[in-house]
């Protein structure tokens, strides 16, 4: 279960370096896909709804591990591949937040098969309020060019509400982990 927190701690937070058009990302999202991958894996005894994640992640992987290379290496003048890859990275960013939403799934039915309370309801809070300011940023972009005044207080509040529930997730996450090493240590012990 730990390994599912930082696999989330390199998929959520984001760290880059840009200098003129050149930027590169200090925590690769593609890591934090592959540590999800691994922790599936290894999580698919405790229940069988970690299986699909293997698959989502390994494909979100390969796909952040195009972006980074191609963030590296190449210059994105051209305004329909800018275009593109923004319709592929909003794709990406639902397909980020349905897996996530397939973890904390995941979680439940763990707590489920092992009579145990792990935390999952708090953890399905901190992922619909990172839905909710995701979907609104996604919306806001109209706003702001109609009034860029408004829409950038708008896109500064949202902001600012996703980096907090971020935060709740990830402090969630790392509950649930100490939460399930504690019950699988007690629970072997009988």
């Amino acid at each position: 279960m730990r390994r599912l927190f930082w696999a989330f701690f390199f998929i959520l937070l984001n760290f880059s370096i840009t200098i003129d058009s050149f930027s590169v990302q200090m925590i690769p999202t593609f890591v934090g896909f592959g540590l999800l991958v691994s922790a599936s894996m290894r999580l698919v005894t405790e229940s069988p709804l970690f299986a699909p994640i293997q698959r989502w992640g390994m494909g979100l992987c390969l796909y952040y591990a195009f972006v980074w290379l191609r963030d590296l290496f190449l210059r994105t003048d051209s305004s329909t591949l800018a275009y593109v890859m923004t319709i592929l990275d909003a794709a990406a960013l639902l397909l980020t937040l349905y897996v996530a939403w397939q973890i904390v799934r995941a979680i439940a039915n763990v707590e489920m098969r092992r009579n145990a309370e792990l935390g999952s309801a708090p953890l399905f809070a901190a992922w619909k309020m990172i839905v909710i300011c995701t979907l609104l940023s996604l919306l806001i972009s109209p706003v702001i060019l109609l009034s860029p005044r408004l829409g950038t207080m708008a896109s500064l509040c949202l902001l600012i509400g996703q980096a907090l529930a971020t935060i709740f997730f990830l402090v969630r996450l790392w509950q649930v982990g100490k939460q399930y090493e504690q019950v699988v240590s007690l629970q072997n012990n009988l």
